[in-house]
């Protein structure tokens, strides 16, 4: 979630300056501290929730939740639309502390109160597979789309300002176009109503047709290893995103679509649903192992690299090698309990250049690394680890799979 941008009063910033000096800041602090963000933003002031200031751990069990009573107030009252913006990013810096139940009651807090912002980004806190089963059903109902009169209203509340804020003088002009020198006020005024409520649902609809989560937040929900989240997944899947507004970029606009479906595919395939595990394992281009943790994944990804008509390189400014000569090593690197007589080392570079740039054009263009007499060992090292790999799943590991990519 985005921070909203911040700047206040010199007295406040002395206040967080001295506190984060000090790296002391006791409940009343904390209280304190919210108030004067608080009160910077009702009188219109721009700020930004002071970084590595809050010492959250500190606080015992009981002062950490009244805090979060504090901040769950924020959303009671309708008057400043900033003031959820400012729990939402408060939660966020409280959300590491070291006590499981208060992590989960922020990470609830968070989804029950994310409907009253609006941002492509948005994203869980911390691990599913920590949350609590009430928190992780919440989820699920975000995923899936299904949402309580809460978070209509807060659409609705959300909505109604943005309208008011960015489209009352689209809507002046379209009411004075179509009133076309009518005098009557009670025409008017309906007319502006019902443009106005136009623009509401319209805005509403963008919200609501945007994927409910983003890559980040799905990847997390295959690692979680929880199928509940099945439906949900497969659900953005099967749904057309185009854009309700305008874009000035459709191309980037379907790439973010693109990903997160991308992101959906490996999280049901990471869930254990076999559909999209074989249509991960089809790919012919490249196969993400380290998040899916599999052997089958992985023996795919090597299958699909291990090939000498492709070349690639270790860094900008090295020289290109067939593909097995850059994989190879990387396996020895990576797979636990490979044989150390058949581990692959990194070609020598700095000798490779030598040798490379001492050749004339013509021999750069036509050179064949296959055929070339001093690359034979290292072509029969790769050959004895690639097959050894294939030939023996049971004797070596992976390491943990990665909770994203």
């Amino acid at each position: 979630m985005k921070r909203i941008i911040v700047i206040i009063s010199m007295m406040f910033l002395n206040i967080f300056s001295t506190n984060a000096q000090n790296n002391k800041c006791n409940y009343l602090c904390f209280i304190h501290t919210i108030d004067s963000l608080k009160n910077a933003l009702r009188y219109g002031k721009t700020i930004e929730t002071p970084k590595n200031y809050w010492n959250f751990n500190d606080l015992s069990i009981e002062e950490r939740n009244q805090i979060l009573d504090s901040i769950e107030i924020f959303y009671n009252q309708r008057k400043y639309n900033s003031f959820y913006y400012l729990g939402i990013n408060l939660l966020v810096d409280f959300f590491n502390n070291n006590d499981k139940t208060v992590q989960d009651r922020i990470a609830r807090l968070y989804l029950n109160k994310v409907f009253y912002v609006f941002d492509s980004e948005f994203t869980n806190l911390g691990k599913v597979a920590d949350y609590s089963d009430s928190t992780k059903e919440r989820l699920k109902n975000i995923l899936e789309g299904k949402q309580t009169e809460e978070d209509k209203e807060a659409r609705m509340l959300l909505a109604k300002r943005n309208v008011q804020k960015h489209y009352s003088n689209d809507i002046n002009k379209e009411v004075k176009k179509m009133m076309n020198g009518t005098k009557d006020s009670s025409i008017k005024i309906c007319l502006k109503d019902s443009l106005t409520n136009a623009y509401i649902k319209k805005e509403i609809h963008y919200y609501n047709s945007y994927p409910p989560l983003e890559r980040y937040t799905i990847f997390q929900i295959g690692s979680s290893k929880d199928k509940r989240f099945v439906d949900g997944l497969e659900s953005i899947l099967t749904t057309d995103y185009p854009p309700v507004y305008p874009v000035t970029d459709k191309q980037y606009w379907e790439y973010q679509i693109n990903t997160i479906k991308q992101a959906c595919t490996y999280a049901l395939a990471k869930l254990g649903v076999q559909k999209y595990i074989n249509e991960i394992l089809a790919n012919d281009t490249n196969i993400n192992y380290s998040y899916l943790g599999t052997k089958e994944a992985y023996l795919r990804w090597l299958k699909i690299n291990f090939d000498w008509k492709k070349s690639s390189r270790f860094t900008t400014i090295d020289p290109y090698y067939p593909n097995p000569v850059i994989i190879m090593p990387e396996v020895s690197d990576y797979v636990k309990n490979i044989p150390k007589n058949l581990q692959v080392q990194y070609p020598d570079v700095d000798n490779y250049l030598d040798y490379f740039d001492k050749m004339n054009n013509e021999q750069k263009e036509n050179y064949d690394p296959l055929k070339d007499e001093k690359n034979k060992e290292i072509i029969q090292k790769i050959y004895r680890l690639y097959n050894w790999i294939k030939n023996n799943p049971d004797k070596w590991e992976l390491p943990p799979a990665r909770d994203r990519f």
